[in-house]
C-alpha cells in the first residue's frame, strides 16, 4: 500500500522539455504573423490619414483655388488651414509632440506636371507622399497623386 510520502507531485523533466518544444514551436510562427499584422495595421494608417488629406484638399481647393502644399508634416498641417491632421492625433499634445508620435512623415508637392497659379500654387493635381518613421522604416512609403 502506498503511503503519503510515496505519491510524486509535479512535472517530470521529459515533460517540461516537451511543453517548452511546443511552446517554441507555436512563437515561431506566431510571432512572425503577428508581427506582419501590426505592419499591415501601421500601413492602414498612413493611408487613412491620406484619405483624409484628399478630403482637406479637396474642401481647401473649392475655397481658395488651389490645393495646399508642404514639406514636412507640420508645414502640411498649418498650410491646410486646419482642415487636416494626421491618424492618430491627441488634441491633449502639442503638435511637435504628435508629429514625433507618428508613424508617418507627410509632404504635399505638385504633381508631375500640374498647372501652377501666379504664386507657384497648385491648381490641377498634387502628390502626396507618406514616408515611415517611428515604429516603421524610411522604406515604408505611400505614394499619391491626385
Amino acid at each position: 500500500m502506498n503511503t503519503p510520502h510515496d505519491i510524486q507531485k509535479g512535472f517530470t523533466l521529459i515533460e517540461l522539455m516537451i511543453a517548452v518544444a511546443i511552446i517554441a514551436i507555436i512563437s515561431a510562427f506566431a510571432i512572425p504573423a503577428y508581427n506582419g499584422y501590426i505592419h499591415t495595421a501601421r500601413m492602414t494608417e498612413g493611408s487613412d490619414s491620406i484619405a483624409t488629406l484628399k478630403l482637406a484638399q479637396l474642401e481647401f481647393f473649392q475655397e481658395n483655388g488651389f490645393f495646399f502644399t508642404g514639406g514636412d508634416t507640420a508645414t502640411v498641417i498649418n498650410a491646410s488651414l486646419g482642415l487636416w491632421t494626421p491618424t492618430p492625433w491627441d488634441p491633449t499634445l502639442t503638435q511637435a509632440a504628435n508629429i514625433n508620435n507618428l508613424n508617418f512623415v507627410y509632404t504635399v508637392d505638385n504633381c508631375v506636371g500640374g498647372a501652377l497659379d501666379a504664386a507657384n500654387r497648385p491648381t490641377e493635381c498634387y502628390t502626396v507622399v507618406a514616408t515611415g518613421q517611428n515604429q516603421l522604416t524610411p522604406a515604408d512609403i505611400i505614394t499619391v497623386s491626385q
